[in-house]
Parts: C-alpha cells; sequence; structure tokens
C-alpha cells in the first residue's frame, strides 16, 4: 500500500513546489508589465483673430443695399466692430465705387451737367459728355480713395459710420452731424477727422489739373468744395442715421444681432 501512495505523494509534492517557486515568478512577471498612462483629453477653443473677425464684418456689410439696389457699404451696425487694417480699408472702398450703380451714378450727374453747360470748357456732344464723366469719376474716385484708404491709414482712422441707433431724436443728430469731422480711431477712440478734411482739400487741388482752365478757381473753389462736401458727410450721416437704416438690406439683422431694441 505504501507503493500505492507513494506516486501520489509525488505528485502533490511536486505540485507544491511549483506553486511555492512559480507564484512568485508569475507575480513579478505581472508587476514588470508597463503601466497604461491614463487617457487625457484636451479641449481647445479656437478663437477668431481680429483681422478674421474684421473680414467677416466686412463680408456682412457688403450685402447693405438702400431698397435692395444702391451699395451702402461703409455704414457698420456693430458700434465695436473690429477695427480694419490697410488692405481692408481699400477693398471696403473699392467695393463702393467700382460697384455697377456707382457708375450709373457719375453717368446721370454728367448727364445734368452736360444739360446745363457745366464746365463748358469740355465742349458738347458724346465728346463733352465723356470728358464730364471722366472728370467726375476721376475727382470721386482720388476724394474717396485719399479720405478712406491713404489717410485713414496714415491717422489709423476707421472710414465707415458707425450707427448709434439709441438715445434721443436729438443726441442721434448731434451724432450724427458731428460724425463728419470725428472720426474713430482704430483704437477705438473718437478723434478729429483728419482723413476727412485733408482728403477733400487734396482731391480739390488735385482736379484742377483736370478740369479746363477758364473752370481753375484756384484756392477759393477748394475749400468752398471741401466745405460743401463735410455738409453733404453731415447730411449723409443724418440719413444714415434716421432713414437709410429701414430701406438697406440686411441691416436689420445686423442691428437685431446687437440689440433687437433697435428700430
Amino acid at each position: 500500500m505504501l507503493r500505492a501512495v507513494t506516486p501520489w505523494f509525488r505528485v502533490v509534492l511536486l505540485t507544491i513546489l511549483l506553486l511555492a517557486y512559480g507564484g512568485p515568478a508569475l507575480s513579478q512577471t505581472t508587476q514588470d508589465e508597463p503601466a497604461v498612462p491614463p487617457r487625457v483629453e484636451i479641449s481647445v477653443d479656437v478663437t477668431p483673430t481680429s483681422r478674421e473677425l474684421a473680414d467677416q464684418q466686412i463680408k456682412q456689410q457688403e450685402h447693405q443695399r438702400v431698397l435692395g439696389v444702391f451699395p451702402n457699404f461703409r455704414v457698420s451696425y456693430e458700434p465695436n466692430a473690429a477695427p480694419l487694417d490697410s488692405r481692408q480699408k481699400f477693398h471696403l472702398t473699392w467695393k463702393t465705387i467700382a460697384d455697377p450703380v456707382s457708375f450709373a451714378g457719375t453717368g446721370v450727374i454728367a448727364g445734368i451737367q452736360q444739360a446745363r453747360n457745366d464746365f463748358s470748357g469740355f465742349g458738347d456732344g458724346a465728346d463733352g459728355y465723356a470728358k464730364r464723366f471722366a472728370a467726375l469719376y476721376a475727382t470721386r474716385v482720388t476724394s474717396t480713395m485719399i479720405s478712406n484708404v491713404a489717410l485713414p491709414a496714415l491717422f489709423r482712422q476707421d472710414p465707415r459710420y458707425f450707427y448709434k441707433g439709441t438715445g434721443s431724436g436729438r443726441s442721434r443728430a448731434g451724432y450724427a452731424i458731428s460724425r463728419a469731422v470725428v472720426r474713430k480711431g482704430d483704437n477705438g477712440r473718437w478723434q478729429p477727422d483728419y482723413s476727412r478734411v485733408l482728403g477733400h482739400l487734396a482731391s480739390g487741388a488735385i482736379s484742377n489739373l483736370y478740369y479746363p482752365p477758364e473752370d481753375r478757381r484756384g484756392i477759393g473753389l477748394t475749400l468752398t468744395n471741401t466745405a460743401i462736401g463735410l455738409g453733404g458727410a453731415a447730411i449723409g450721416n443724418l440719413m444714415q442715421e434716421f432713414v437709410l437704416p429701414r430701406f438697406t438690406t440686411h441691416a436689420r439683422r445686423a442691428r437685431d444681432s446687437h440689440d433687437p431694441r433697435l428700430p
């Protein structure tokens, strides 16, 4: 009987030895395995730069047309609009003066000048009309580009009109009229409108180069035209504040995005 038990005893003893020596080894192998790093989730918020924000706002402004026809791009219904860099000032201004409606408007005024025989030195007929059109459009381009691109880039001023829309009628009227000689700087502060005043003076002086000699009246005419230009800007601002927003496409959405209580 001892012989029958012996094989089984050997098997049990061998099993005990394997567990005794193999267990720590298996445990050590498990401990030596590299630990799995914890999962880390990173959330990144992308904020547009000032230039990107200005580009978005310009695209919105380029859809603003009075009665869906006449361009009304250079007015912002966002009082805290992002400042424009020089490229954006040029882009917005050029979109206005190169618009087909602007060409048509220049053509109508040139026709009125011819009918009244203004600037008689240009002559009559198609040739006289072409000269009036060219001179009128050249004056408009030089005045607009100097007042809304070149000098605003130099003085760091924003060429747009910023719609107020709140307050009493008197305060809004005073604001609109004063914006003819006051302009917002790229730093967000209001300052004297050097760009508009000097722009009208410069364009008046340049126009003397291509108008007929008998219609060049020196500095007196230049100063008169500058005063007329500033007065026209004040009237235009009043229209922008009280009338044009009601007939300008996309103006309502732009105003409501800022304050739904605006008229």
